[in-house]
């Protein structure tokens, strides 16, 4: 099988995800997994099923599923970018905009608008869980209850200001900046196993400069 650069982008794309995983589960359940005195049980199972707070922890659940959604749209976007485009540190990030077709573009800015919408919304439901877990965990504090939820707090919200700050920076531009490579790469050039002829043509039509 040939392992071409799309192949191999989707495959670092999902490593990270899979890493960022733990991210989402420690960072939204923090009633769950930060140690405090328990009422009864303090197993994660018991925690989950026989909750204190049914209040607290809906918003852990809240919190989680808000983010997967994240994830879900932010997946989504990024096999559209792999698909569609690729990446050439010769261009700077926007060259993308004075290539892309018009349809194409349309359809990015589509994604990237949905991509900002649903990371605001992930930001707000993760910042009220962590008011609220902290809240419900200040009266059953034990040593390394404060630091615990530092810590897992920052987990997520590290993930969702990365992800707020690139969404709404792109929301209105023609930009498919990744989610998961690192230092901020940048679809910035068509795919030339999908769009090969495109480019040809253009290239003729311009004199073959």
């Amino acid at each position: 099988m040939k392992v071409d650069q799309d192949l191999k982008e989707r495959v670092k794309t999902g490593g990270l995800f899979l890493l960022e995983s733990y991210k989402i589960i420690m960072g939204t359940f923090l009633t769950v997994f930060v140690p405090h005195t328990c009422v009864e049980e303090c197993s994660t199972l018991s925690l989950i099923t026989r909750p204190h707070d049914v209040v607290a922890l809906g918003l852990n659940y809240g919190a989680f599923l808000s983010v997967l959604l994240l994830y879900g749209v932010e997946l989504r976007r990024e096999h559209f970018c792999i698909s569609h485009f690729d990446i050439d540190p010769g261009f700077p990030d926007v060259h993308l905009a004075t290539v892309v077709p018009a349809p194409l573009k349309q359809t990015l800015l589509a994604h990237n608008l949905l991509y900002w919408k649903v990371a605001s919304l992930a930001m707000l439901m993760a910042t009220i869980n962590i008011v609220s877990s902290s809240l419900y965990l200040s009266s059953l504090a034990v040593d390394g209850t404060i630091t615990t939820l530092v810590s897992f707090s920052l987990l997520v919200l590290m993930k969702l200001t990365r992800a707020f700050q690139l969404s709404r920076q792109d929301a209105k531009e023609a930009r498919a900046r990744s989610a998961y490579l690192i230092e901020n790469t940048s679809y910035n050039v068509l795919d030339v196993d999908l769009h090969g002829i495109t480019l040809e043509i253009v290239h003729d039509s311009s004199g073959g400069k």
